[in-house]
């Protein structure tokens, strides 16, 4: 009886095993992903390595075609933090297709034991330029010189950080239930605040009226309000949830005439909704 439990058991396993790597075959055989920055794309035996922190690139039919757009539009897409990109990339395949957008998705890892907040934001942000240049020699098309960004929770930190430091390389953000802000409106010391940005942003001074050629939608879930999920530093200038302060972050691009949207998206926490994506999706189509 033992030994019988015991074949089940080992059958069970290898059918579940079986069937995950059938998943993952049929993920990582996606010819339509590409390992991003790659311009001869390796084995698929050596795609199977860690398919899941590197970035991918998803680069849709729609797109290869004698008919596609050129200059081609790129999406940024950035997961929460400990994420990974292709989940977010394959959210964003069905749009991509319709509308002829490359998607690029890292997983970047955002802390470091070794590193301040500060050093850290620094470091992912020049992993970005550094993979947005890599993409841009190797893509199969060429892309527009502004991209699209959208980042969920510590994503969606980095991708609003991102626009405020290179408003010349961004048309649009979609930075969704994001856990801290930087206010463009406050002279406190970055992160929390402009203040000595340009110790943080390779001599460039904050730049609002750059600003304003972004377009920014601020998403959050109205039930998304766990006073311990958010760095309490940021509550005196973005306040104590993760709703009040994209509140407060919408408001003060106002102040600044920079384009803001915000959606509060009912009966939601902290994950990130078909609906969301299909609001980011329409932000970015409706982008001159």
């Amino acid at each position: 009886m033992r030994r019988l439990f015991l074949l089940i058991a080992l059958g069970v396993s290898v059918g579940v095993i079986a069937g995950a790597v059938a998943v993952r075959a049929e993920s990582v055989l996606d010819a339509r992903y590409r390992i991003a920055g790659w311009e001869r794309q390796p084995p698929v035996w050596e795609r199977f390595a860690d398919p899941d922190r590197g970035p991918v690139l998803f680069v849709p039919a729609s797109v290869t075609g004698p008919d596609a757009p050129a200059p081609t539009a790129l999406v940024l897409a950035l997961p929460g933090l400990g994420g990974i990109g292709r989940p977010l990339a394959d959210g964003l395949s069905d749009a991509a297709e319709s509308h002829r957008w490359l998607v690029l998705a890292p997983s970047p890892i955002y802390e470091r034991q070794d590193e301040s907040f500060s050093v850290a934001d620094l470091r992912v942000d020049d992993e970005i330029l550094q993979l947005l240049d890599l993409v841009r020699r190797t893509a199969p098309r060429p892309t527009a010189q502004r991209i699209f960004v959208v980042g969920f929770s510590r994503g969606a930190q980095t991708a609003h950080r991102f626009a405020l430091r290179h408003p010349d390389l961004v048309a649009a953000v979609a930075s969704l239930s994001a856990g801290s802000y930087t206010m463009p409106n406050s002279e406190l010391d970055y992160p929390l605040g402009v203040g000595h940005f340009a110790t943080f942003n390779g001599g460039h001074v904050f730049d609002p009226v750059a600003l304003r050629s972004v377009r920014f939608l601020i998403g959050v879930g109205d039930a998304d309000t766990s006073l311990a999920a958010v760095p309490a530093d940021w509550n005196a200038v973005g306040g104590t949830t993760r709703v009040e302060r994209a509140q407060r972050f919408a408001g003060a691009l106002r102040t600044l005439a920079i384009p803001v949207r915000l959606e509060i998206f009912p009966g939601v926490g902290h994950v990130l909704t078909p609906d969301m994506l299909t609001t980011a999706e329409e932000w970015f189509a409706a982008t001159p």
